[in-house]
C-alpha cells in the first residue's frame, strides 16, 4: 500500500468526518433480527437551508419499503419522514436531496458528523487523473450490539479518476494507485467491498493553490468488479454540478 504523507493522512480524516450513515426499514424489536438496509449520504448547506444528498436507488429503495408497517428511515440517529423531505429525486442521475431541520441537523453535528458548506458552487471540475477521497459504511463494517443498537464503522478510499463524463466519473481502484482507511486499524485487511457505499461523498483534492482543500463533487453510485476488465475494482460516481443551492437537481 502507497505510504501517505501527513498532510494526505489528514485530508482523509476529515473527509470522513463527513458522510453519515443512512438507515431505513424495520423498527427495531426485542424479538426479531435487525431488518435494516444501510447506505451512506452527506449532508449540504449552501446556504440557502440544510439537506441530505445520496442516491436515487437508496431513496427509491426507502419509498418500496415504506409501505412496512414498522418502518422508519435514520440520518446517523435523527428519525427522518421520507416521503415529505424529497427535494429532488433524479433516478438517470443516481442523486437525491432530502430537506433537513436545523434541529435534525444539530442532532447529526452532536454525533460527530460535519456538514460540508462549500466555499464556491459549483464545485470544481473533475478530469482523468484528479484525485478523488471518498468514504461510505460497508457492510463488513457493521456490527450488532444489541437487539436495537447497530454499531458501523466508516472507510475512505483515495485513488484517481480514469474516466470523466458529463455527468459521472469513474475511478479504478488499481493497488498502486489507491489508499484505503478504515477506522478499526487492528482489523484484518479485506478485500474492496462497497455494500454500503451507495450515496457516500466524494472530494477532489486540487493539485495547486497555496492551500489543499478538498471540494465537494460527486457521490457514489456503485461499486464492483469491472466486467471489462476482470478482476479490477471499480467506482462509479454521479457529479454534482446541476445541484442547485436549494437542494433541487437541475
Amino acid at each position: 500500500m502507497p505510504q501517505l504523507d501527513p498532510w494526505i493522512d489528514r485530508l482523509i480524516a476529515s473527509v470522513r468526518q463527513h458522510v453519515v450513515p443512512v438507515l431505513f426499514g424495520d423498527r427495531p424489536h426485542p424479538r426479531q433480527s435487525p431488518n435494516v438496509n444501510v447506505a451512506s449520504g452527506v449532508v449540504v448547506n449552501l446556504d440557502q437551508g440544510p439537506f441530505l444528498v445520496t442516491a436515487s436507488h437508496v431513496i427509491r429503495r426507502a419509498l418500496e419499503r415504506e409501505r412496512e408497517s414498522r418502518f422508519h428511515l435514520l440520518v446517523s440517529q435523527s428519525e427522518i419522514p421520507l416521503r415529505s423531505r424529497v427535494i429532488s429525486d433524479r433516478e438517470r442521475l443516481d442523486v437525491a436531496t432530502l430537506s433537513l431541520t436545523e434541529k435534525e441537523v444539530a442532532h447529526i453535528e452532536r454525533d460527530g458528523y460535519r456538514v460540508v458548506h462549500p466555499a464556491t458552487w459549483p464545485p470544481p471540475e473533475v478530469t482523468s487523473n484528479s484525485s478523488i477521497i471518498t468514504a461510505g459504511f460497508p457492510a463488513h463494517g457493521r456490527l450488532s450490539i444489541s437487539w436495537d443498537e447497530l454499531d458501523l464503522a466508516v472507510e475512505t478510499v483515495r485513488a484517481f479518476v480514469r474516466s470523466a463524463g458529463e455527468d459521472q466519473f469513474t475511478t479504478h481502484l488499481d493497488p498502486e494507485y489507491t489508499v484505503r482507511r478504515v477506522v478499526d486499524v487492528s482489523a484484518p485487511e479485506r478485500p474492496p467491498e462497497f455494500e454500503g457505499f451507495s450515496g457516500g461523498p466524494a472530494f477532489v483534492v486540487p493539485r495547486d493553490g497555496p492551500l489543499v482543500v478538498p471540494h465537494l463533487c460527486g457521490i457514489v453510485k456503485e461499486g464492483g468488479v469491472s466486467s471489462l476488465a476482470p478482476g479490477r475494482i471499480v467506482l462509479h460516481f454521479a457529479r454534482m454540478h446541476r445541484l442547485q443551492r436549494s437542494g433541487v437537481l437541475e
